[in-house]
């Protein structure tokens, strides 16, 4: 099975030039084989092996390289509008994808993968892993301790592994199966649907913006350069997000080549590492008024709602005068936790304007008069919403939403 043996071979590549690779029989066998051109074969993939992953460390160090992609959402497209990229090799502001140069490329995404998970874990942790000798740290250690150790080293090995394209419509697959949720599978139902559509029409269409693509006809459309009447991605100031890379760069280079951002208000989204969700197709309490639904002309109300949150840009300007005033550089970067925050954290500071546009905007979106293709109006989505609440506690017929 190719998609199988690809993966093994080049992990078994990578073990025999790691410290690891005494722990093979096969590799020990040629290290100690009696053949001197065979052990100083050997030899050299060890020699090969501790060059490159000491490079990988100096470099994962100093930031130059990165890992793979946040499992959150949010956070993705906060630093791919940033300009980051997965797996890259970061010169200056640029950011260069070293994913296609296997085996090789994967000693440096294992090492940037180990490094993004090192820094997950808390002060406390970091401080007791380095002041207690192994023996003390061995007895303080009960079985769930050292599955929680062996289960960071293999996220890490897993997820850089998943990543490459020859093994990545199995993991993705598998990947939505165990979640359960259908909209995972939506999702890589879409994906895959695309992948079916060759790289060199993407790149010859070269598509400047990131679209929402919610059906499979909207993926083809994506695909081959139909882009035409899809909704595009905004950010969380409610602006078109831009991919930022020129037809040249799309078209002929064999690799991706990226560019930081300028932008100071992008910049510091991404440095806070912090989740800031822009407005979504679905809205209500419970997230079942999909907006996109609603029309008024050739325009939907997902694509007006984020226009009338730019708008003017005033928010841009707000957000840009908080993050140059003295009072936020006196805040702190990080919220509570991760599903809390704090007034005077940067975090809050933030979300308070973006919130404040939102509601806004939301007021001058009732007025407008989107309809469905039932001719329910938004507004009457909204209220009909809030009345479900009490009705589903009743048992009652829910009213529409869409």
């Amino acid at each position: 099975m190719p998609f199988v043996r690809t993966p093994v071979n080049i992990m078994r590549a990578v073990w025999d030039r790691s410290p690891l690779g005494i722990a093979r029989k096969e590799f020990r066998k040629e290290l100690f084989s009696p053949d001197k051109s065979i052990r100083a074969q050997a030899a050299g993939k060890q020699l090969m092996g501790g060059a490159l992953f000491t490079s990988a460390l100096v470099l994962a160090w100093n930031g130059a390289i990165t890992g793979g992609i946040p499992k959150d959402k949010n956070l993705r497209r906060q630093k791919f509008d940033a300009g980051w990229r997965p797996y890259s090799f970061k010169v200056g502001d640029k950011y260069i994808s070293y994913e296609r140069l296997d085996p090789f490329g994967m000693f440096f995404g294992l090492v940037a993968d180990y490094a993004a998970i090192a820094n997950e874990v808390t002060a406390d942790e970091r401080q007791e892993l380095a002041d207690a000798n192994m023996v003390a740290l061995m007895s303080k250690m009960d079985a769930s301790d050292y599955a929680e150790l062996g289960g960071y080293g293999f996220f890490a090995t897993l997820k850089n592994l998943s990543s490459k394209t020859y093994i990545k419509s199995l993991s993705d697959f598998i990947s939505a199966v165990s979640s359960g949720d259908p909209r995972e599978i939506k999702r890589y139902g879409l994906t895959k649907a695309g992948s079916f559509v060759p790289n060199i029409v993407k790149g010859i269409a070269n598509d400047p913006l990131y679209r929402e693509t919610r059906t499979l006809t909207d993926t083809l459309k994506s695909r081959v350069g139909l882009y035409g009447d899809l909704d595009p991605s905004f950010n969380v100031m409610g602006e078109a997000r831009s991919k930022g890379q020129s037809w040249w760069e799309s078209f002929l280079l064999p690799f991706n080549v990226t560019e930081g951002t300028e932008d100071n208000i992008v910049k510091e989204l991404d440095r806070l590492n912090q989740s800031f969700a822009p407005i979504g197709t679905l809205q209500g309490f419970n997230s079942n008024i999909d907006i996109s639904k609603f029309t008024k002309g050739d325009k939907n109300a997902f694509v007006r709602y984020n226009e009338l949150l730019a708008q003017d840009g005033n928010l841009r300007r707000d957000l840009e005068r908080l993050i140059s005033s003295p009072g936020y550089a006196r805040l702190s970067d990080n919220p509570i936790s991760e599903t809390q925050s704090y007034k005077g954290s940067k975090q809050a500071a933030i979300k308070n304007i973006i919130n404040k546009y939102k509601r806004r905007a939301k007021v001058k979106l009732m007025r407008e008069g989107f309809i469905t293709a039932e001719n329910l109006n938004l507004a009457d989505a909204f209220r009909n919403d809030k009345k479900n609440q009490r009705r589903a506690e009743r048992g009652f017929t829910l009213l529409p939403t869409e």
